[in-house]
């Protein structure tokens, strides 16, 4: 009787653990969120072939996630190059992410990059390759990495650049 019990017990609990495997790691990956490691994604660049993130990283690294349609993505953008271009000489790089998954049209990008005369290396997820590892709720989302490849900050919406220094200030 007792061996029934132990065996019952074992099995109930190798059932619990099993759900709670299947539940906890379901395939479903989360947003790359503040303390994640930075995944290093290859995708193909304006006015170039492929790269990495990681070829444009000097130090901090400023990723912004954009589309040409989003209206606080076209508002915040000379934020981004004034601070790309204050910022250049200590260590920090600024780069742009072109959800083009999500365009209407892929053309829109280009546009949208030659209007706004942008000077900022602009990564295409054309295949939404980007958005499906990192899961940014909304556009635009920009996330801050430091040296040691850690994402320490993920801003959902609109940024600024006196808000994008004091981040960056914890950094350097």
């Amino acid at each position: 009787m007792q061996k029934r019990s132990w065996t019952f017990v074992v099995l109930a609990g190798a059932c619990i653990a099993i759900v709670f495997f299947v539940w906890q790691f379901n395939g479903e990956s989360k947003p790359v969120q503040a303390g994640d490691q930075f995944l290093d994604i290859e995708l193909d660049v304006y006015k170039g072939s492929s790269a990495s993130f990681s070829d444009y990283q000097d130090g901090v690294l400023v990723l912004n996630v954009w589309a040409s349609w989003c209206e606080p993505c076209i508002r915040e953008m000379p934020a981004l190059m004034e601070l790309e271009e204050d910022y250049r000489n200590k260590g920090v790089s600024v780069i742009t992410v072109n959800s083009q998954s999500k365009e209407l049209r892929p053309e829109d990008a280009i546009e949208f990059i030659e209007e706004q005369d942008l000077t900022l290396p602009v990564f295409f997820d054309s295949e939404g390759v980007f958005m499906q590892a990192f899961k940014p709720s909304s556009l635009p989302t920009t996330y801050i990495i430091d040296q040691n490849n850690v994402v320490t900050d993920v801003l959902v919406g609109e940024v600024t650049k006196e808000m994008l220094a004091n981040k960056l200030q914890e950094l350097l």
